[in-house]
């Protein structure tokens, strides 16, 4: 029976009507428009890149170059649907047969119309067709049985991707009698291996021989799996010493390195945070990627998948297959019982990978992309290519809007009134600065990534401002403080429930890679979490050494930060350090540090009254005020800027930061005084703030302005808060010690004072209530009295120098003892 004879008579499958040559004429017409669309779009591309030159043979080897690059050709079922929704319901209901159509008939469309460029070529051209768009896209709870070996679309966001995995396609069997060899290839997910000898001449000349071999092989065979399961796996040796003998036909052996494999990953996929139901925990679901689409997607990314739903039996028989892999996968878990499993396991075999929000928060060179836009573009469609050169005409005009900086102050977190010099931080901190990698000569990298912290007293927006950087973030987390651990911010190890083996798991920030961190109640993080992020705010890196898994992991990630003062409001009289309890060299590691507060003003008080009853206007919620950019357009704008905007410092930026720098540093040795008001991190951080300034406006270069501008939002956010209340000196200090220059130097004389009462004290043993009265009793002139509270703090310092100890510090009255009275 000829191809054609086996096609008309199998026309029609299953209960639906699905005829092959209705499908056949109609996926060739779809699959022609599909591949011409594409060659015109790709081949005006390069010709653009290309300088717009014409001729016969530029054309040929344009026409060659996309031929052979050209792997995926991505359909829009919408167009599918407009153009013949019985094709489309076909599509759906029966990938497995109508996707294969679509590959056949593409590739024969090729081979037809460019046959003089493949035969010139020696490779095989090999194109799939990547359905993608489907009118419906369902929920990972929503997937039920009835959705079974249909094609569909789900979304979520990747939280693991395993190593590639060698996924056979064509096997390759010889006979061990004749050498006879035969090639079987993949059929519906199953390779059917030959039960006998295909040499029936052979078979028939030496059956004695044959059987006598046969036997003696079977024999030693079974006697050495017996072994090796008595030795490895005694519970199960019953169960083979009791397995019927194999038939003496069995000749035919797998070839492993003759059988062609393509590449498989594992793809985890978990719903979105904004897609979870109210009290549900988030649902995965495993998805196969083949091909070019392996390493399309990392963790964190968020994706749409298309592809066929797939339903496969949990067999314990799957351990034997790991220990035996010449032991035949049955169906049955009993092969003595006609019977099968009721339990299966689901996964999605992946067609087409889109990543949602890609364009956005990349800092991917362009060059690195460019390279790859032939090679598979499964988030670029070929026919929204004019749409998008529009995109990037509207986001460089809008670069050139004199009044841009303003705009996109208004236009961020709009419903969030005032805060104007806050929302400038937090977008200099989404446009970031350049990244600037002088390792290869061994200058170290250092970091684009700002990290803003946001400390103030309750109900002052700082949440919402949090949430809305989120939104607008594809690659954002957030996460609260009390409810994070520190393996759930950085990687933890888990075991993988199909190997059983030890593997990684990313967390939040390792998941936020060039992207954005939100963490709310950041001053309620335990000690443990803290100690995390010194690594992460300034090497960029997590280092992980856990059941012998030693990894550095990439964190590049900027840390939105929001805290709340220890006593709910926020006490002016303390430092920043003791308001929020965090330690000193956590807080310097933040470029931007802003005191939000909640200061009494009747007129300030009305016109945000005012700000808040109109947000709950009936006729507000289709309001847009005039001037505001859209919430997708700044997205885009961002997107935009960080991927094509890489501006330098220019010479007179260069001389503007040294003398700003020097100036600040002068300013702690005023009036006589001593203290720090400069380090290099401010001076980074300064250089950081003037490049995205430069970014915003789709500047080359740095200028004079962006600099005074960078200048005057440090004062605002970082200095202010290192500002002394006591003197109204700024003292970085109070940011890097918790305690300015003034109060270290009267608790280091209050000490002096303490252990000298000790020294004269019989036994140099006293009590701490007896200690505190003979302070205050016999203090010198121009000193105040202590206070209960003081005096602890006083020798909680001397007791960390190694001067006295305690027999019970957490007592009302402990006893104090001087160690050395010598000094």
């Amino acid at each position: 029976m000829s191809a054609n004879d086996f096609k008309h008579k199998f026309a029609y499958i299953y209960t639906y009507s699905l005829c092959f040559c209705c499908v056949e004429k109609k996926t060739t017409t779809i699959a022609s428009i599909c591949l011409r669309r594409s060659f015109f779009f790709k081949k005006k591309k390069k010709n653009d890149k290309e300088g717009n030159k014409s001729g016969k043979k530029k054309n040929t080897t344009t026409y060659k170059k996309i031929l052979f690059q050209l792997t995926n050709l991505n359909l829009d079922m919408s167009n599918v649907y407009n153009f013949d929704r019985e094709l489309y319901n076909q599509t759906v209901n029966f990938p497995s047969e109508v996707v294969p159509a679509f590959d056949s008939q593409v590739n024969v469309y090729a081979e037809d119309h460019f046959k003089r460029i493949i035969d010139e070529h020696t490779d095989q051209v090999d194109i799939w067709i990547r359905p993608f768009n489907l009118r419906e896209v369902k929920s990972m709870r929503n997937m039920n049985p009835s959705d079974i070996d249909k094609l569909v679309a789900v979304q979520g966001m990747v939280i693991r991707c395993t190593g590639t995995i060698p996924d056979i396609q064509t096997a390759f069997f010889r006979c061990v009698l004749c050498h006879t060899e035969v090639e079987n290839m993949i059929e519906a997910g199953r390779i059917e291996e030959p039960i006998k000898c295909p040499n029936v001449s052979y078979f028939l000349s030496s059956v004695c021989c044959y059987d006598e071999q046969t036997k003696s092989a079977e024999k030693k065979k079974k006697k050495n799996e017996t072994l090796h399961l008595h030795i490895h796996f005694f519970p199960l040796y019953f169960f083979f010493k009791k397995k019927k003998k194999q038939k003496s036909g069995n000749t035919m052996e797998l070839i492993h390195n003759r059988c062609k494999f393509q590449d498989k990953q594992l793809v985890k996929v978990q719903e979105t945070p904004e897609h979870i139901p109210d009290g549900e925990t988030p649902q995965t679901i495993d998805v196969y990627v083949y091909e070019n689409l392996v390493d399309i997607c990392k963790p964190g990314d968020r994706i749409e998948v298309t592809g066929v739903y797939r339903a496969v039996q949990i067999l314990f028989i799957y351990l034997f297959i790991l220990l035996f892999p010449s032991f035949p996968a049955a169906i049955r878990a009993n092969p003595r019982r006609r019977q099968i499993q009721a339990v299966y396991k689901t996964y999605v075999d992946a067609l087409h990978v889109k990543k949602s929000k890609s364009n956005q928060f990349t800092v991917e060179s362009s060059k690195s992309q460019k390279d790859t836009d032939s090679f598979t573009t499964f988030e670029e469609l070929d026919e929204s290519e004019a749409r998008r050169e529009t995109r990037i005409r509207q986001l460089k005009d809008l670069g050139r809007d004199p009044n841009i900086y303003e705009k996109l102050v208004r236009s961020l977190a709009p419903s969030i009134w005032e805060m104007e010099d806050v929302k400038k931080g937090v977008l200099c901190q989404l446009f970031g600065s350049s990244d600037k990698d002088f390792s290869a000569g061994g200058g170290g990298r250092f970091r684009s990534q700002m990290n803003v912290l946001l400390c103030g007293d309750p109900g002052t927006s700082k949440s919402q401002l949090l949430q809305y950087v989120h939104k607008i973030a594809p690659r954002g987390i957030y996460t609260s403080g009390k409810g994070s651990s520190a393996v759930g911010l950085t990687a933890y190890i888990t075991k993988d429930a199909d190997s059983r083996d030890l593997v990684l798991e990313s967390g939040a920030l390792v998941l936020s890679d060039r992207g954005i961190c939100c963490i709310d109640e950041f001053d309620k993080m335990s000690e443990s979490a803290r100690s995390i992020l010194h690594e992460v705010m300034e090497q960029q890196t997590v280092s992980i050494a856990k059941a012998g898994i030693i990894c550095t992991l990439n964190a590049r990630t900027c840390i939105l930060a929001a805290a709340n003062p220890v006593d709910s409001r926020y006490n002016p009289n303390k430092s920043i350090v003791e308001n929020i309890d965090l330690p000193p060299t956590l807080m310097s590691r933040f470029d931007l540090i802003y005191l939000v507060l909640d200061r009494p003003n009747e007129a300030i008080d009305k016109k945000l009254a005012k700000h808040i009853v109109s947000l709950y206007y009936a006729n507000r919620e289709e309001e847009v005020e005039s001037g505001l950019i859209d919430q997708q357009l700044l997205m885009d704008y961002i997107s935009y800027s960080r991927r094509e905007i890489h501006p330098t410092l220019s010479d007179r930026a260069c001389h503007r930061l040294q003398e700003k720098y020097c100036e600040m540093r002068r300013m702690g040795r005023q009036d006589g005084r001593k203290t720090i008001t400069a380090t290099p991190r401010q001076l980074e951080s300064l250089i950081r703030i003037s490049e995205a300034l430069a970014r915003m406006r789709h500047s080359s270069s740095v200028t004079e302005d962006d600099v005074e501008e960078a200048v005057r939002l440090h004062k605002v956010a970082t200095l202010a808060a290192a500002t002394d209340p006591k003197t109204g000196a700024i003292d970085l200090d109070r940011l890097n010690v918790g305690r300015s220059m003034a109060e270290e130097l009267d608790l280091q004389k209050q000490s002096n004072l303490v252990l000298e009462i000790l020294r004269n004290h019989q036994d140099r043993t006293i009590k701490f209530m007896t200690l505190l009265n003979k302070y205050n009793k016999d203090l010198p002139e121009n000193t105040k009295h202590l206070l209960h509270s003081e005096l602890k703090k006083v020798l909680d310092r001397l007791d960390k120098l190694g001067k006295v100890k305690s027999t019970d510090w957490l007592g009302e009255n402990p006893l104090i003892t001087i160690l050395n009275a010598t000094e």
